[in-house]
């Protein structure tokens, strides 16, 4: 039987069962600590299966995590909208750097077109000369520099060819990020309608290594139904690492795989 982690996630907390049993108390789960170490050993369970998710909220885990079904702490809706929140923050960051680039490129484009119509031979404030303290190439003191024609064709021709190698790299990579968000919003999508399970999350070496998958070991027991959905798809894992840990398979599947007991 899967053991569940309570009582590991009550070590992460620093906790002790009395502390976890008046911890839980203030949010509304009375148990004491005898019983909480009955429910950590898996000797009983709670009398309501709400308390489960009750006590993956207070934990921050899902409740198949906290039961010891999945290996992630969250569920893949979870996992999903903090990758999509992830990535639209760095988007919005890339997007604020490709402006003040861009508007950086403009301006020394359009000084470098009137420096060719009319050289000049003072750099201070210059679009260039600012480009240069920003990268210390010369002293904000020292504004009255002299350059000769060639140099500055040369450090505008430098510069604007940086410049435009970055954007170019920037506007790729912000590509790839928007592509991201929208993949992971059409899975998410699919997620909460039941109708997409993450691959990654139906992979379990606890019963995959036997060479079957989930849906291969739900079609042969023609007991649970292989539904592409969160709670579904967990009842298959459960119900395949018991087999697994079977030399045969000659008992009844569980009609609640919260009320499994050793």
């Amino acid at each position: 039987m899967t053991v569940n982690r309570l009582n590991a996630l009550r070590k992460e907390r620093g906790l002790t069962l009395k502390e976890l049993s008046a911890e839980l108390s203030k949010i509304g789960i009375k148990a004491t600590h005898s019983q909480l170490g009955y429910w950590e050993k898996g000797e009983r369970s709670p009398r309501s299966e709400n308390t489960w998710k009750q006590l993956a909220d207070f934990f921050d885990v899902s409740e198949s995590y906290l039961l010891g079904y999945s290996d992630y702490r969250k569920t893949p809706d979870e996992r999903l909208k903090g990758k999509i929140a992830e990535d639209s923050l760095k988007a919005e960051e890339l997007k604020k750097d490709i402006q003040e680039l861009q508007k950086l490129y403009d301006d020394l484009k359009d000084e470098y077109e009137r420096f060719l119509k009319e050289p000049f031979n003072t750099i201070e404030g210059t679009t260039l000369y600012k480009i240069l303290c920003m990268y210390e190439r010369i002293k904000l003191a020292n504004s009255s520099v002299e350059y000769k024609k060639d140099e500055f064709i040369d450090s505008y021709e430098t510069y604007l060819k940086d410049f435009a190698e970055e954007l170019y790299r920037n506007h790729s990579e912000l590509g790839f990020i928007q592509e991201d968000i929208a993949n992971n919003t059409r899975l998410l999508e699919g997620v909460l309608k039941g109708s997409i399970f993450s691959l990654s999350d139906r992979i379990n070496p606890d019963f995959e290594k036997n060479g079957k998958s989930q849906k291969e070991i739900s079609e042969e027991l023609k007991v649970i139904p292989y539904v592409l959905n969160y709670e579904a798809t967990m009842k298959v894992v459960e119900y395949a690492k018991m087999l697994s840990e079977r030399d045969e398979n000659i008992f009844n599947p569980p009609t609640n795989v919260n009320k499994i007991k050793k």
